[in-house]
């Protein structure tokens, strides 16, 4: 489903903001003697995955750019490096499904920070299907070939690519609802959902609370980040919310709230939440 916010991109966003300075340590520091380039540096030597499960260890270190890369790299705009025009220190699979499927990729184990695309068509006219950070999936197609990518997202060092293929698992499921909020003495809101979810390990999402109080508008948001109990029963979550211009007060509030949960390889977002809530005071 279509929603309001891109939450991958919220995902990406703060990685970002972790690891900033630590590139800039890295850099400082030197970067460690190039490797020669790997046998599946470029598209025309990608690694053929012969089935599913299929695992492969490579030093990408000595991983160049060319042509392919700039093509995939352009092909999709919701894929797209955010830090330049190709794809950095990247290496290539191909994967030929012999039946309708799915196909998963997961390198998420390897020693720097791999962003992954998955495209279907011929070297040079590429149509990249999907990508994320670490992991991506996508159904497939009897006799369909697909094109996996493997770069590095933020270094362009390389480093040890660990990359499996596998048959993805079970898609997340989401079921969740704001049960209510509380305003503490400071005017920090405290708002509670109630969840039930499958198949996912982790929950994020933005969370913004807006209250109108006389003539002003008190606001604020905040992220959540958290381990997600999917086992198809009924749980609870809950996040603090401080206002950037004021402190919110016991009354009503407008809430918007988008929220997905992450399995190994696949998120799913329930519809964007936007509920008139009642804040109770709470001391």
């Amino acid at each position: 489903m279509e929603r309001g916010i891109d939450m991958r991109r919220i995902r990406l966003l703060a990685v970002l903001a972790c690891v900033s300075t630590v590139l800039g340590g890295v850099a400082s520091a030197g970067t460690a003697a190039a490797s020669a380039p790997p046998s599946n540096d470029t598209i025309t030597g990608a690694t053929v995955v012969p089935s599913l499960p299929f695992s492969n260890t490579v030093d990408t270190t000595g991983a160049t750019t060319g042509p392919a890369d700039a093509q995939a790299n352009a092909s999709n705009p919701n894929c797209t490096n955010p830090f330049g025009p190709t794809l950095n220190k990247s290496v290539w699979y191909k994967f030929t499904a012999a039946t309708n499927g799915a196909l998963g990729v997961d390198a998420s184990a390897s020693n720097y920070t791999v962003g992954v695309g998955i495209a279907t068509g011929t070297p040079g006219a590429l149509n990249v299907l999907t990508c994320g950070l670490g992991t991506a999936a996508t159904p497939t197609v009897s006799g369909t070939t697909y094109w996996i990518n493997a770069s590095d997202l933020f270094a362009n060092t390389g480093g040890t690519l660990h990359i499996t293929f596998l048959v993805p698992p079970p898609p997340p499921t989401l079921n969740v609802t704001a049960t209510g909020g509380t305003v503490d003495r400071s005017g920090a809101a405290t708002i509670t959902f109630a969840y039930t979810c499958t198949h996912a390990t982790t929950v994020d999402g933005l969370i913004s609370l807006t209250q109108t109080v006389g003539r002003f508008s008190i606001s604020g948001s905040n992220f959540l980040f958290d381990v997600a109990n999917c086992d198809g029963a009924s749980h609870t979550w809950s996040t603090t919310v401080v206002s950037t211009n004021g402190k919110f007060s016991g009354g009503k509030a407008a809430l918007t709230a988008d929220i997905e949960v992450c399995g190994r390889l696949l998120c799913v977002s329930a519809p964007e939440l936007t509920p008139t809530l009642q804040l109770h005071r709470n001391g």
